[in-house]
């Protein structure tokens, strides 16, 4: 039997305003979880996440919420440390980045860290089923392990325990099949036109 977590964490802060930041701001507000704030540097497209999902959105540092759960740093992958050592976490939230092939030694600092990566591509603008995406977790911490398992499953169905390497593999294998399924489809095009 699993156990339970003593505090469910509820209030969710994402960061980053890119395609899966959209889908997952999207996904928690439609969830029983309260999504506290969008915060990204770029403020148009923080303010168009913000509004499609009714919360509250912030650019600069000092602005960030520091009353959340926790904190999805949701930016691109080269950006994932960067963001994580700027920013003004509150020590007792809990830090999950959703890169597939980042190492959890990027978000080192916080000792409530996380990896919560939705195998999924995103697109700007579409609405996804969340609940159908597989999401990969890892984290060295045994008492936050319930917490962000139960967190997971709040979005989706389908919850798998990864490490690093198994999820930079699985994150390969995507990519490759997605990618390659599109550059069929390009030459495809192309053989029809010539």
């Amino acid at each position: 039997m699993k156990p339970k977590p003593e505090k469910p964490m509820k209030r969710v802060v994402i960061i980053g305003s890119g395609n899966l930041a959209e889908a997952l701001a999207r996904a928690v507000a439609k969830s029983d979880l309260e999504l506290v704030q969008i915060f990204a540097r770029n403020a148009e497209r923080a303010r168009i996440v913000a509004e499609l999902t009714a919360t509250d959105w912030a650019t600069h540092p000092e602005m960030l919420a520091r009353d959340a759960d926790i904190y999805l740093i949701a930016v691109s992958d080269r950006a994932v440390e960067h963001v994580a050592t700027t920013l003004p976490i509150p020590e007792k939230a809990a830090v999950a980045h959703t890169a597939g092939s980042v190492s959890l030694t990027a978000i080192a600092k916080f000792a409530r860290r996380a990896v919560f990566y939705p195998m999924q591509t995103f697109t700007k603008g579409r609405e996804v089923d969340f609940s159908v995406i597989p999401i990969f977790l890892e984290t060295p911490s045994a008492e936050l392990r319930p917490e962000l398992e139960a967190f997971a499953r709040q979005l989706s169905g389908t919850v798998i325990w990864a490490t690093s390497a198994q999820r930079a593999k699985v994150h390969l294998a995507a990519v490759f099949a997605c990618n390659f399924a599109n550059h069929m489809y390009a030459v495809g095009e192309r053989i029809v036109r010539s």
